[in-house]
């Protein structure tokens, strides 16, 4: 979620009007954002650095990285084939221990910190489903201990497009899975789970998805691919699909994320752009100018501003960041961040910050989960 570069100018979305889309609220803490106390700041001068991490802690990769409510937590898969769930932990982000987790199919691919719990989702095969693939969650409690989802027939939804994120006081599981169809789940705990039935939001590809406060918005596809926008007010139902004006059905919507308000990334060809609210309902685009389309794997909001993470077409690991979404800047990686190696996540806590995703095992036998920590400020904008 990779080549070619024309100049950004050259990407042009006019003004839009977005009749389903509230004003935006002004910015705000989120309720549940993450709370760990402040970490001490590293030496710049020391720059990425490899961690070492405990034993029986070798994973394939490690998908993902948030700052949870005592510390960083990083989640990711082991064992011969990478469905064995690890979850390590740090308070400081280089001293890390494992936390006691198991999956029955799956290893867990996202996080999502709300106040003081985690939650986490995965997917893997299990012979359960008509198909052989399907999702799970997790939910850590206070003690640092997972428990698993009992396995319900809605996770047969399977895997693919799946994010999870916390709307209307409720963990969502949403995406579009197996075949391309859409779900929405909602859950308490994070490990029992209602299905909004089929449909939920429309006749639609999400693409992303963007909660804050008492608003939702899914951005995604109509069937013809058409970029449309569908929003929610917390309580109330979604709100019927809306095109979105000067974006042609050969653009793509790379991401969505909450900046001081909310920030689209969009493609139109081999050029990248913003759209941006303009205050009295419409969304206004302009160029993202140093931000290539075709090289993104994922948009993360860190310490107020943008860092996209990707990598080129001959598979070099690249990582961008922005204050604003409109200009962005290249990113110094780690030394081990060669042809075959990549970043799945980013996480900062005060000024520290930890980068995760897989390089070459230093034995040669292939490609092992990693994780770097290093001073935030190395991805300043």
């Amino acid at each position: 979620m990779i080549a070619g570069r024309v100049p950004a100018t050259a990407f042009v979305i006019a003004s839009l009007v977005v009749a389903c889309v509230t004003s935006p609220t002004p910015s705000r803490t989120l309720a549940g954002s993450p709370t760990a106390g402040a970490v001490a700041t590293i030496d710049p001068a020391e720059g990425w650095q490899l961690a070492s991490l405990p034993d029986g802690s070798r994973a394939v990769m490690f998908s993902d990285v948030v700052a949870g409510p005592d510390g960083f937590l990083v989640a990711g898969g082991g064992g011969p084939i990478g469905n064995t769930p690890i979850i390590l932990h740090s308070q400081d982000g280089q001293s890390w221990s494992s936390e006691p987790i198991s999956g029955s199919f799956a290893a867990p691919f996202g996080l999502v910190t709300v106040g003081a719990r985690v939650f986490a989702a995965g997917g893997g095969e299990t012979n359960r489903c008509a198909h052989p693939a399907a999702l799970t969650t997790w939910a850590r409690d206070i003690s640092g201990g997972w428990q698993e989802a009992p396995f319900d027939d809605m996770f047969c939804a399977g895997i693919g497009n799946v994010t999870m994120f916390e709307f209307d006081s409720h963990i969502v599981l949403a995406g579009a899975g197996t075949g391309d169809q859409p779900f929405y789940m909602t859950s308490e705990d994070g490990l029992r789970w209602t299905d909004a039935g089929p449909n939920p939001f429309g006749d639609i590809y999400p693409r992303a998805f963007l909660a804050f406060d008492k608003d939702l918005w899914i951005f995604g596809s109509a069937p013809a691919g058409v970029p449309v926008v569908v929003h929610r007010t917390a309580g109330k139902p979604f709100g019927p699909p809306v095109a979105i004006a000067g974006l042609a059905a050969d653009s793509d919507l790379i991401a969505a994320m909450w900046l001081d308000g909310p920030v689209v990334v969009a493609s139109a060809g081999r050029a990248t752009g913003i759209l941006r609210p303009d205050g009295t309902g419409s969304w206004v685009g302009i160029p993202a100018v140093g931000l290539p389309p075709d090289q993104i794997a994922g948009i993360h909001v860190v310490n107020g501003h943008l860092v996209a993470l990707g990598a080129t077409e001959a598979d070099m690991p690249e990582a961008w960041t922005s204050a604003d979404g409109a200009n962005w800047r290249s990113v110094v990686l780690p030394e081990q961040a060669v042809t075959g190696s990549g970043f799945t996540g980013v996480a900062v806590i005060g000024g520290t910050a930890v980068l995760v995703g897989q390089r070459d095992a230093p034995n040669g036998s292939g490609a092992v989960g990693a994780i770097w920590t290093g001073p935030a400020s190395l991805l300043a904008p």
